[in-house]
């Protein structure tokens, strides 16, 4: 439950610094300010939990199969088409008009 009021309160936190930046593309800032944050939350893991996560993750060999890696790219291609589609073709068809 203290995990969940901690989330909660700075989650509340970064809503005020984001209100206080006076930003006007909000959802741009959000995603670069938290593009940051995975490198002080690895040091952590790393202080508490030591390297066997990490090593373990380093030398357990899975393999790739063909389904999965067609998996991965259906999904990068509509996160793409999904977020940059209409950017695109604007760009593509900016000339032509």
């Amino acid at each position: 439950m203290v995990l969940v009021f901690a989330g909660a309160a700075a989650w509340s936190i970064a809503n005020i610094i984001n209100k206080k930046a006076g930003t006007r593309q909000v959802f741009s800032f959000l995603v670069w300010s938290s593009a940051f944050a995975p490198v002080p939350l690895f040091l952590l893991d790393y202080m508490i939990n030591g390297a066997g996560g990490y090593t373990l993750l380093l030398t357990h060999n899975e393999s790739l199969s063909p389904v999965k890696i067609l998996a991965v790219l259906l999904i990068v291609a509509g996160l793409a088409v999904g977020l940059y589609g209409q950017r695109i073709r604007g760009a593509l068809y900016r000339g032509q008009e």
